[in-house]
């Protein structure tokens, strides 16, 4: 933690001194006057990031085992709209996995692309602390609707997410679940999300360790 804005030895910060040096150390970066002592914590702070960040690898591997995406986008009231999505991945111009879903065209979240193409993706998985793991990607979104690029989008995320018999995907599609896609497909538009940043976090790595 930051040492106090002021103390008995001290001269009081402004609001705006304590606010700059806060953020400072949010940053990993120690404010001037820290001390030996705060530059350690800082490098330790941003070690630990470090040290629970994926790999490229891992991400892919990561990413082609999850099935649900969290996408937020931007309401027409400036507050963040998530929704949860299936998705497929695609390979990207740059050789990295890229996430592509469908989802209705007259969704609030197309609506929202159409007017400011920004958007969030979260895929996260584990249910304890020491199990947290998953990927931010902000990525601009791209908007398909002609119904050749939908309908195969809608085929690759149905074979992904209904497995044969023995729980994997499906190779092919019988005839009435092409017949679906090809009806649902009339309804929607492909979303690919063409990543810009991304974040990852793998507490696992932490071994126990906080």
């Amino acid at each position: 933690m930051p040492p106090h804005a002021s103390s008995p030895s001290g001269p009081t910060l402004s609001p705006r001194a304590r606010g700059e040096r806060t953020r400072a150390w949010r940053r990993g970066c120690p404010p001037r006057g820290a001390g030996v002592g705060g530059v350690r914590r800082a490098a330790a702070a941003v070690s630990r990031r470090a040290q629970i960040a994926m790999d490229a690898g891992e991400v892919a591997a990561f990413l082609a085992q999850e099935r649900t995406v969290i996408c937020v986008t931007i309401g027409p009231r400036g507050w963040p709209h998530p929704m949860p999505l299936w998705y497929v991945l695609r390979s990207a111009e740059d050789g990295l996995p890229q996430v592509w879903a469908w989802t209705y065209a007259a969704s609030q979240k197309v609506r929202n692309i159409e007017r400011d193409p920004r958007a969030s993706l979260l895929i996260e998985a584990g249910e304890t602390y020491e199990r947290l793991r998953g990927v931010m990607l902000e990525c601009e979104a791209i908007v398909h609707r002609d119904l050749p690029t939908v309908s195969a989008l809608g085929a690759e995320i149905l074979a992904r997410h209904a497995p044969d018999g023995e729980g994997r995907p499906a190779v092919q599609l019988d005839p009435q679940a092409t017949a679906v896609i090809e009806a649902q497909a009339r309804k929607r538009v492909a979303l690919q999300f063409v990543e810009r940043r991304r974040a990852s976090f793998d507490h696992r790595k932490l071994a126990g360790v906080y």
